[in-house]
């Protein structure tokens, strides 16, 4: 019966503790870190030794001391995460026995009101999924660090809505419309028309001018009517004769001027044979 037992417990001595060995060895470090993150995104250092070769993903976990609401994301090398599908997280190349570190990218992102009350001391962790998904809460829990997180909780803005008063019925104003201006006719001017006078005209109203005061003045002799009626008529004939005479003058100069042109006329005709 000894024997037997102890076959047992060399057998689970062999086979159970290098599984264990294998599952527990893995190792995961965050060496350098901010001591206080505000709503600017930050950057850590981080280690992880001990795990099998394949690609891994590290997720940055806020929270609080003693709560499992956590919060933050994470920069994949492309985009923000912070959702629950692990191959969305930073991937890393392990190789077994090879340590990898380098430097991964987290911030606080939007919180609940749950997940983040406000100013004050949390915890940060690094979890690590395997190419399968799976994660250990211990193994993250192990490398932990304390953290202050200084980012004010927003204040929610109450909306208050206007309680709607009575509607009042306005009553329409009437246009009036406007009475048409009426517009002055136009008048027309009548400008004089001047005639046009003559100098006989002139001297046959003076000369009646000066009968017509003659007559009111008093009975004129038949002397005086002769020389009235004498002197009215020598204007006349005195034009009279001046045109005969600028006449005559112009008739002969037109005929001696035709005349020394035929002359001309004959003389270069002449020299011409």
């Amino acid at each position: 019966m000894k024997a037997r037992v102890s076959f047992v417990l060399a057998l689970f001595f062999l086979f159970y503790f290098p599984f264990i060995k294998t599952v527990f060895a893995v190792s995961v470090t965050i060496s350098d870190y901010p001591s206080t993150v505000t709503e600017n995104s930050f950057t850590i250092t981080a280690s992880v030794s001990g795990a099998v070769t394949g690609t891994n993903y590290l997720k940055i976990d806020l929270f609080k001391d003693g709560s499992e609401n956590y919060f933050g994301e994470t920069f994949n090398n492309a985009d923000w995460y912070g959702g629950s599908t692990y191959s969305q997280y930073f991937p890393i190349s392990v190789q077994s026995g090879v340590t990898w570190s380098g430097n991964l990218q987290g911030r606080v992102g939007s919180p609940s009101s749950t997940q983040y009350d406000g100013t004050g001391t949390y915890k940060m962790r690094l979890r690590r999924y395997t190419s399968g998904g799976g994660y250990t809460s211990s193994e993250a829990n192990n490398n932990a660090v304390v953290v202050s997180i200084v980012i004010p909780t927003p204040t929610p803005t109450v909306t208050s809505t206007p309680t709607p008063g009575p509607t009042s019925t306005s009553t329409p104003t009437p246009t009036r419309t406007p009475t048409p201006t009426n517009t002055p006719t136009p008048k027309l001017s009548v400008s004089p028309t001047l005639s046009k006078i003559s100098p006989t005209d002139i001297l046959k109203e003076s000369t009646q001018s000066g009968l017509a005061t003659s007559q009111t003045g008093g009975v004129l002799s038949d002397e005086e009517n002769v020389l009235a009626a004498a002197s009215a008529k020598k204007p006349d004939t005195l034009f009279q004769k001046l045109s005969v005479a600028l006449g005559i003058v112009f008739i002969a100069a037109c005929a001696i001027l035709t005349f020394r042109i035929i002359k001309k006329g004959e003389l270069i005709q002449d020299e011409e044979e």
